[in-house]
């Protein structure tokens, strides 16, 4: 039985609206006026990097993360696969975007044979997904960070025993 998981129209839209601005907000003064070299590179370089963050939202856009009975994947312009018994390391990241750490996002860290996968929580069924590494990390009793086992209980997913409430 193979599940397959995407990223939501949401979070890409917003990605590609800031992605956007970011280039028409830097390009602007290159085009209006006649800014020194020193500027120009600069600006040019934030061109650069919101070209580079619009790039990396069309790959999530056209990936899928597929789970199958022999491990985990991600299809698209980048595919990548991890057999389930050949995952060596799980990290379980949480990145705050305010100060009370009451908002943010969540990037799984999946490392097998010189393969690695990132999963964001944007994902729809991300959670599904994370239990899945979750239960399988246990099962081969590979080692967790306490970072990455308190964000897994945080959500609420057994790992090594104990069941985090999901509040």
């Amino acid at each position: 039985m193979t599940e397959r998981f995407y990223y939501s129209h949401g979070s890409l839209i917003g990605d590609y609206i800031r992605a956007f601005s970011g280039i028409v907000l830097s390009a602007t003064p290159m085009l209006a006026v006649s800014p020194g070299p020193t500027v120009n590179g600069i600006l040019g370089i934030l061109i650069l990097l919101f070209s580079i963050f619009a790039a990396r939202t069309m790959i999530r856009q056209m990936s899928a993360i597929k789970l199958y009975e022999a491990g985990i994947a991600s299809d698209g312009l980048i595919a990548r696969q991890i057999a389930w018994n050949e995952i060596q390391s799980v990290y379980l990241s949480y990145f705050s975007t305010w100060r009370d750490k009451s908002k943010g996002w969540m990037q799984l860290k999946i490392k097998g044979n010189k393969v690695t996968l990132r999963i964001d929580s944007d994902l729809v069924g991300f959670d599904t997904v994370a239990g899945a590494v979750a239960e399988c990390a246990a099962r081969n009793d590979v080692a967790m960070n306490d970072i990455t086992i308190d964000n897994f209980n945080a959500m609420g997913i057994l790992v090594g025993g104990v069941r985090g409430n999901a509040t």
